[in-house]
C-alpha cells in the first residue's frame, strides 16, 4: 500500500497536467521574516533573509490548478540557552538552509488582466544545518497573490506566503562548543511568513 499510494498520486498529478488548459512556469524571489524558536531549555531565531523558488502549475478552464513548488532560503539560526541568554551556544555554526518541496491546490479568479489567486498545500520541509545535521519533516503552506498579466504568455506574480514545518526544530538545530555537540530539548514548530514576486510564463496546452 505504501508503494501504491505514491504511484496513484503521481498518476493523478500527471493526468491533471496532461488535461490542463494552461501550463504555468514561474521563477521568483522574495523575503522571509524572522521566526523565534522556543525549546524547553533554550530559544533561538530563524533569521530573516532572502529566498528563491520555482514552480510548475497546471490550470484548467475553471481556474483550478495543481502546483509543484520548490523554495530555498539560506539563513542563520543562532541558539541561546535560557540559563545563558547572552551567550550564543552555536556561534560560527548556525548556517542553515531551509528548503521546501510542496504540492499545492490552487484557484485563480479569472477577472481579466489582474488575476487574484490563492492556494494551500502539503509537502516536505528540509532543514540543512551546515555544521551538524540534515532533517526532513512534514510541511504545509498557504498563499494569496495577484498575477498581473502583461500579455497572454507573460505575467508578474506578487504574493504573501506562509510555510510551516511541524515539530521540526529540535533534533536538527544542534549546538555545541569546542567540538562538543548538544541537542536542545523538546521541539518547536516553524512558521515562516514572507513575500515573493516573480515572472510567470504561460503555455497553452494543445490537446
Amino acid at each position: 500500500m505504501k508503494r501504491i499510494l505514491p504511484i496513484l498520486i503521481l498518476a493523478s498529478i500527471t493526468g491533471f497536467f496532461g488535461s490542463a488548459q494552461t501550463i504555468s512556469l514561474t521563477g521568483y524571489g522574495g523575503y522571509t521574516f524572522q521566526e523565534r524558536l522556543n525549546y524547553g531549555n533554550a530559544y533561538g531565531y530563524l533569521n530573516e533573509s532572502g529566498h528563491w523558488g520555482v514552480s510548475l502549475e497546471g490550470i484548467n478552464g475553471r481556474g483550478d490548478g495543481i502546483e509543484l513548488l520548490y523554495q530555498q532560503q539560506p539563513t542563520h539560526v543562532p541558539v541561546y540557552y535560557l540559563a545563558l541568554p547572552n551567550t550564543q551556544a552555536n556561534a560560527g555554526k548556525d548556517k542553515t538552509v531551509m528548503s521546501y518541496l510542496m504540492l499545492n491546490a490552487m484557484h485563480h479568479f479569472m477577472m481579466g488582466p489582474v488575476e487574484p489567486y490563492g492556494g494551500i498545500g502539503i509537502g516536505a520541509g528540509f532543514i540543512n544545518n551546515k555544521s551538524y545535521s540534515n532533517e526532513t519533516r512534514f510541511a504545509w503552506d498557504a498563499k494569496l497573490g495577484l498575477n498581473f498579466k502583461v500579455s497572454p504568455a507573460v505575467g508578474i506574480k506578487v504574493q504573501a506566503q506562509l510555510f510551516s514545518i511541524i515539530q521540526a526544530a529540535g533534533g536538527s538545530f544542534y549546538v555545541g562548543q569546542d567540538g562538543s555537540v548538544t541537542s536542545v530539548t523538546s521541539y518547536s514548530s516553524i512558521y515562516q511568513f514572507g513575500f515573493s514576486a516573480g515572472l510567470c510564463f504561460n503555455f497553452e496546452n494543445a490537446d
